[in-house]
């Protein structure tokens, strides 16, 4: 639909939840949750004001590292 381009920038957050309820308050919802029971990444839709999401995740993850994931 918009060719190439940005999809979305991803930062690594030291409140998780506070950064979510920030965005909400702001009025760019949740869009793609990565979970599996306690969500480790989250999708924002920021795309009306940037152009692409912005992707939120929760400090110390990292997907190739089971170690980090929560249990």
């Amino acid at each position: 639909e918009r060719g190439e381009g940005l999809q979305h920038l991803a930062y690594e957050v030291e409140d998780f939840e506070a950064s979510i309820a920030a965005f909400e308050a702001a009025g760019f919802p949740p869009i793609l949750r990565k979970d599996g029971g306690t969500p480790v990444a989250i999708y924002m839709d920021t795309t009306p004001v940037t152009g692409f999401f912005i992707e939120l995740i929760r400090k110390g993850f990292r997907m190739n590292d089971p170690s980090t994931w929560p249990k």
